[in-house]
């Protein structure tokens, strides 16, 4: 079953943690690793050194709410998702 935005934002709010690897971040999102780095490096998303890259829940919920409704596939090229009417 797929996941709607709200949901994964909803399960954050009620999760323990304060912050997340970026290991956990490509999880939550279901994408790699590179693809959190790459969020990080062009300020979509807030990344904090401590030790390791991690990322704060807050700030993981604030990027969820941010782009809900966008295609963010190309950062450079971000858009609204366009549904085809004929799908």
């Amino acid at each position: 079953m797929k996941e709607t935005m709200e949901q994964i934002v909803e399960a954050l709010k009620f999760h323990n943690k304060y912050l997340y690897t970026i290991l956990e971040v490509a999880e939550i999102l279901m994408t790699n690793t590179n693809r959190i780095y790459d969020l990080i490096n062009e300020g979509l998303l807030i990344g904090i050194k401590v030790g390791n890259l991690k990322v704060r829940k807050k700030d993981l919920e604030s990027f969820l709410e941010t782009y809900a409704g966008m295609d963010i596939t190309d950062i450079c090229d971000i858009k609204p998702i366009h549904r085809n009417c004929d799908e």
